[in-house]
């Protein structure tokens, strides 16, 4: 089994779609899967999917009918072996190094949380990890209120039986509030591990 099983959704992603992929098959940290899911994609998503997955074994690629963000992850968590958990977006990156860097703080740890840069055609804004002592995971957590910059103990998971809400919009920050009573334990790197890209001018 890999030690960390990446979860992509896909929906009409094709022209980030190969960058994406490129940023996890490079990894640092080899022992991985990818676990892609076509969303119901009507342009040359699958296409790529179905490329990239012959050129790498690493990458498993599943396919259903369009039913939105949270399914598509449910489908990919269903299939995961991991014994970690990433989220990566079908139009973003990732640092080449990135899981190798959560991976080697996540020892005894239920949880790692890292910095991300947010880009748009403009500039690019890192946004920093900040801690204060005596600071709740709450707070930690929820300073970045997303899935992809977090490394998750997949058991956490599995043994509270927690699944994505099919919502409109924020389906991760239910889920994180799910999952939030259920650590432990978390680590804290100040590391950049996410490309987050605004497909906007503003």
């Amino acid at each position: 089994m890999p030690e960390i099983s990446v979860i992509v959704p896909v929906y009409n992603s094709e022209k980030y779609l190969p960058n994406c992929l490129e940023s996890l098959i490079q990894q640092t940290f080899w022992d991985i899967e990818i676990i892609c899911v076509n969303d119901g994609s009507t342009d040359k998503s699958l296409e790529i999917l179905k490329k990239y997955s012959e050129k790498d074994k690493r990458i498993k690629v599943f396919s259903q009918e369009n039913q939105g963000v949270a399914a598509a992850r449910n489908k990919a968590m269903e299939e995961a072996t991991g014994t970690w958990l990433a989220f990566c977006d079908s139009d973003d990156m990732v640092p080449l190094n990135a899981y190798e860097k959560m991976y080697k703080n996540g020892t005894g740890k239920d949880i790692v949380i890292g910095a991300y840069a947010e880009i748009n055609y403009n500039s690019t804004k890192y946004q920093k990890i900040k801690t204060k002592k005596g600071e709740s995971i709450f707070s930690i957590i929820f300073y970045t209120p997303t899935l992809w910059n977090k490394l998750i103990k997949r058991k956490v998971i599995l043994q509270n039986g927690l699944f994505f809400e099919k919502v409109l919009l924020g389906e991760d920050v239910i889920f994180l509030c799910s999952l939030l009573p259920r650590l432990q334990n978390i680590a804290v790197i100040r590391d950049n591990v996410y490309f987050y890209y605004k497909h906007s001018a503003g």
